[in-house]
């Protein structure tokens, strides 16, 4: 029987194995990594890289070095514990290596494997095990998917659907696990309680190439008998349709839908398989209208209360519909850029008011933010919040800079009270926030707005690096620098949070070097790379565009500039440059190749000939 352990249990029994190993050889191997996570879910590459940092295990050893490992791999603690690894034991093996590729045996989806290492310092003397860490595998072909994509039936069609499926859980659960793929961006719940910290999932990705699907862990929020497991859709970049408000670019890849499969595993050694199918249902949810650039509209008053708790009783909600998907593969967390989680909240500096129904919020910095509120009043009244980063002469809020046009939250009261909210599928980037308040149709009653923030959010990639002088000239620019990089990491590395919300691919690498001195860019940039080979073009020309993942198609020099498509040779050059990490440059070694040929087709006497490339940007393009 395989052994399924909670991240909170695996931490409990690392802490003990990690003082007794202290105890040996003059260095210790810390920090173990599957593929440049720290034991992730998901992971569907057969043949993952391990790694791991070692440290002194006193001042005296600081000079010390690593000249041997040995990896062990197994099914259960247990096994690891008595020195019995039934997955792989790797044997001592002599040298420094920076990733070591999994070597045991042929793991399957869904499967949980532990692991620990120890090494060899310099004198031969051998470290205890490190702490144990895990890993479990994402479905690793597309057969493994048991269930289908789905979509509300045609008379559910106001607004942004909402997908209910309730089920029983047996008596001696050990571990539940979800893999799920909503499109374009989802917010799970379970028992009425969100799944995970991630916000705007999944990553934009080039969807009929690849669409990126979570692994989430459900253990801790199932119980014995009744449970339900919500889903709520956003539109994202997987559809942008046309509106009267801001946006950049229209197009779609089709109606928001979902795929989804739980695992319920007990100790008994059984386990149940529960996947996306007609048994789950769906109906019109509170998102009246959800786009990527225009906003997101919520009325409170469309919130069936209790819908996603266990014993709900879903009267009148029609079956979900199979449908087709995108077309993309299925990937999981190996081609998964870190997601996106809330870092702060941004409290007004300052309220300027306007006029008894109109206000602008200083939150004392452009920031990526998602808007959150507290406020009370009738029903059907209505909170209208719009971002900018500038204000104009009045006082009012000015979005030039955000290309012009409308874009705002907009939450309508249910009148239950104190109501709060916080945004789910849109996010801006802007300082200032121009409160409207609007009073009930037939009524004159303002709601009163109780409270307002900014949640700022962006790609949880770590922190690697800090800077301070004596001079506070170049610790202000550090400061301002590092704000625009976290304003744009995103599921890509954007070009700006508040106008385009796209992925230049030019600034990944140009960008790259300053990025990496202060945020680990592994996961950030294996996903780009993986964009720039759903987005090359085919029929032989290895055209790279300017933007990927490509979800609009521009024309001209916007499409074709070398400064931009040859990251796909740049950065994974950056990658094995900054980590001795070679597997960008060989699983993208033929995209970059094909590039290359095309670039060549395009040379004079080995020079480029590109009349129309962009060049250096603002050079090229300013007056």
């Amino acid at each position: 029987m395989k052994q399924f352990l909670s991240i909170a249990r695996i931490i409990c029994v690392m802490a003990v194995l990690s003082a007794a190993a202290l105890q040996a050889g003059g260095i210790f191997p810390v920090n173990l990594e599957c593929d440049a996570w720290q034991n992730p879910l998901g992971m569907d590459d057969p043949y993952p890289r391990l790694s791991w940092q070692v440290v002194a295990t006193n001042a005296a050893e600081r000079s010390q070095s690593q000249t041997a490992y040995e990896i062990q791999a197994a099914s259960s603690i247990a096994l690891l514990s008595s020195n019995e690894p039934d997955l792989w034991d790797s044997g001592r093996v002599s040298g420094q290596p920076i990733f070591v590729t999994y070597g045991g045996s042929a793991l399957a989806s869904v499967q949980q494997v532990f692991w620990q290492v120890r090494v060899w310092d310099a004198n031969g003397v051998a470290s205890g095990y490190s702490s144990v860490s895990t890993w479990t595998m994402g479905l690793l072909n597309a057969a493994d998917w048991q269930g289908s994509w789905l979509v509300p039936p045609a008379s559910i069609n106001s607004g942004m659907p909402i997908f209910l499926r309730q089920f029983k859980v047996n008596p001696g659960l050990q571990r539940a696990l979800v893999y799920i793929c909503g499109l374009g961006q989802y917010e799970l719940s379970a028992n009425g309680a969100k799944v995970g910290n991630a916000l705007m999932a999944p990553g934009w990705s080039l969807y009929p190439e690849t669409c990126l699907y979570d692994t989430l862990d459900l253990t801790s929020q199932l119980t014995n008998g009744n449970n339900a497991l919500g889903a709520m859709l956003g539109n994202g970049m997987y559809n942008v349709p046309a509106t009267t408000n801001y946006t950049k670019f229209t197009g779609s890849f089709g109606p928001p839908k979902l795929m989804a499969q739980i695992y319920l595993f007990y100790t008994n050694g059984t386990s149940q398989v529960i996947a996306s199918d007609t048994n789950w249902v769906t109906t019109n949810g509170p998102i009246t209208y959800s786009h990527v650039y225009g906003g997101e509209y919520y009325d409170a008053r469309l919130w069936p209360t209790g819908w996603n708790q266990a014993g709900f009783t879903a009267a009148g909600w029609p079956a979900a519909v199979v449908t087709s998907g995108p077309g993309g593969i299925l990937r999981g967390e190996s081609r998964a850029a870190p997601p996106m989680v809330a870092m702060q909240t941004l409290l007004p500096i300052h309220t300027n008011i306007l006029e008894a129904n109109s206000l602008v919020y200083d939150l004392g910095q452009n920031a990526t933010i998602i808007a959150s509120l507290t406020t009370h009043g009738p029903a059907g009244a209505q909170v209208v919040i719009t971002p900018a980063e500038l204000t104009n002469s009045d006082g009012t809020v000015n979005r030039e800079s955000c290309g012009g046009g409308t874009a705002s939250w907009q939450y309508t009261l249910a009148g239950t009270g104190s109501e709060s909210w916080t945004s789910r599928f849109f996010y801006h980037g802007g300082r200032y926030l121009q409160v409207t308040l609007n009073p009930a149709a037939g009524s004159s009653q303002l709601p009163s707005l109780d409270a307002l923030s900014g949640v700022e959010i962006q790609g949880a990639s770590t922190n690697t690096g800090n800077f301070s002088c004596s001079f506070p000239l170049f610790n202000n620019i550090r400061t301002i620098i590092r704000w625009s990089q976290a304003n744009n990491l995103a599921s890509i590395l954007t070009d700006c949070p508040h106008r385009e919300r796209l992925g230049w691919q030019g600034q990944s690498h140009e960008n790259g070097p300053a990025l990496r001195y202060e945020y680990d860019m592994r996961r950030m940039v294996a996903k780009a790379m993986q964009d720039m080979a759903d987005s090359q073009t085919r029929a032989g020309t290895g055209l790279v565009p300017d933007i990927s993942p490509e979800v609009t198609v521009f024309s001209g020099e916007f499409r074709d500039t070398p400064e931009i498509g040859s990251s796909v040779i740049q950065l994974s050059w950056q990658q094995y440059l900054f980590t001795g990490d070679d597997t960008l440059l060989r699983t993208y070694y033929t995209a970059m190749t094909n590039y290359f040929q095309y670039l060549n087709g395009q040379a004079v006497n080995y020079f480029l000939n590109y009349p129309n490339g962009l060049g250096d940007w603002y050079d090229c393009c300013a007056p």
